[in-house]
C-alpha cells in the first residue's frame, strides 16, 4: 500500500454511521444523494448530522431505504429523523421516521456544515466497530 493511499484510507475512518441490530440515531440530511456501487452493488450515500452538533457522517443506503427517506423530501430540510436498524444480514430493515422539527438555531447551524465527499470514501469494513456519531 502507498503512503498516498493509506493516508487516504485513514482519513476515512470514523466518517460512516454504522448502527447494530436495535440501534437508533436521530439524523437531520443534508445536501443530495449520491449514487455508489460498493461491495453490496448499488447503494446511494448521504451526508448525516446529528442535529443538535457534531460531525458530519456518511450515511450510506440501499435503494430501499432510499425511498424511505425520499418519502420525507419535503422535510429533510426543516426536521430531523430517527434511523433505527432492525435484523442483522440479509434480513436488516432500517426505518427512517420523523423525529421533530428543528429549531431555527439548528437550521442556521446545519446550513454552515461543509459536506464531507461522499463519492471518495471506502465504506467501513464488514462487523467494524463504529460509534453512529
Amino acid at each position: 500500500m502507498s503512503w498516498d493511499a493509506a493516508e487516504k484510507k485513514a482519513a476515512s475512518v470514523g466518517k460512516f454511521i454504522s448502527l447494530k441490530d436495535g440501534d437508533s440515531v436521530t439524523v437531520a440530511i443534508l445536501g443530495e444523494p449520491v449514487e455508489y456501487t460498493g461491495k453490496y452493488g448499488l447503494r446511494f450515500r448521504l451526508n448525516a448530522i446529528d442535529p443538535t452538533g457534531g460531525e458530519p457522517k456518511i450515511l450510506e443506503v440501499s435503494a430501499t431505504t432510499l425511498k424511505a427517506i425520499a418519502a420525507h423530501k419535503p422535510k429533510l430540510a426543516t426536521h430531523a429523523f430517527t434511523l433505527t436498524r432492525s435484523g442483522e444480514g440479509t434480513g436488516t430493515v432500517y426505518s427512517f421516521t420523523e423525529a421533530r422539527a428543528l429549531t431555527d438555531a439548528e437550521k442556521t447551524g446545519l446550513a454552515q456544515v461543509p459536506l464531507l465527499d461522499l463519492e471518495d470514501k471506502p465504506a467501513p469494513a464488514a462487523g467494524a466497530s463504529a460509534m453512529p456519531f
